[in-house]
């Protein structure tokens, strides 16, 4: 796909991170509630920006470039 700015954490990148606990890790989506999130993921960073925190949305919509 030859994306050069992803796949490694350095200054000037994009930093797309997602901190997960396996453990806890499900996807509780179903036919009724399609759109539920997984629970397990606290933290996501889209472009350095801070998505997920603690497992909840921040309202934040990074530009995806």
């Amino acid at each position: 796909m030859r994306l050069y700015d992803r796949g490694v954490i350095r200054e000037g990148l994009k930093a797309d991170v997602t901190i997960f606990n396996e453990e806890r890790l499900d996807d509780v989506a179903n036919y009724e509630n399609p759109t539920t999130y997984p629970t397990g993921i606290d933290y996501v960073l889209v472009n350095g920006q801070l998505v997920v925190d603690k497992g909840r949305h921040t309202g934040a919509k990074p530009e995806m470039s």
